[in-house]
């Protein structure tokens, strides 16, 4: 009987009524849709970032096992962190502050134990291709994300001048 309700009150709309009713839920489920999806986007790059973390961690006790350790303290690290965040935030990246702590690098292990000290930091990002506002990186994602081809290119050859095998 309900049925029949909802069929006699749906016959009876005017026909523009029932498009507005017809475009508005294919609204709706758009939105929501694209949420959904935006959200295990969001999950999957998290779980990546994740393992970018564990990777280098892994990397650098593998290194020290093989008598190759770090150089650079912690607070060392924790200061080029910033200033590479720094670098990145708002509209324009500093790429010069990028290339002078890479420049601080003296081998792999300082370069995995930047990315682990990095971690997953907050910036606000001012671009077109990714949106506005602030994002959640690792350092290699950021570094993608922030860095054109020339620069990233720039980069990896201040770092495989001294002798590291690390690409970003």
């Amino acid at each position: 009987m309900a049925n029949n309700k909802a069929f006699e009150v749906w016959s009876g709309l005017p026909t523009w009524a029932k498009g507005t009713i017809a475009v508005g839920g294919l609204a709706v489920i758009y939105f929501a849709g694209r949420g959904i999806w935006k959200r295990i986007i969001q999950n999957i790059d998290k779980q990546k970032d994740l393992k970018v973390q564990y990777d280098a961690k892994a990397e650098e006790r593998q290194l020290a096992q093989q008598g190759i350790k770090r150089t650079l303290s912690d607070s060392q690290l924790q200061a080029m962190c910033q200033k590479i965040v720094e670098a990145f935030d708002g509209c324009g990246t500093t790429e010069e502050s990028v290339y002078q702590v890479m420049k601080q690098m003296k081998n792999k292990a300082d370069v995995l134990a930047l990315i682990s000290t990095y971690g997953i930091r907050k910036y606000d990002q001012c671009n077109w291709n990714e949106g506005f506002g602030d994002n959640e990186y690792t350092l290699p994602r950021a570094i993608e994300s922030e860095l054109d081809s020339s620069e990233l290119s720039e980069l990896n050859k201040i770092l495989s001048s001294k002798g590291i095998d690390y690409k970003f």
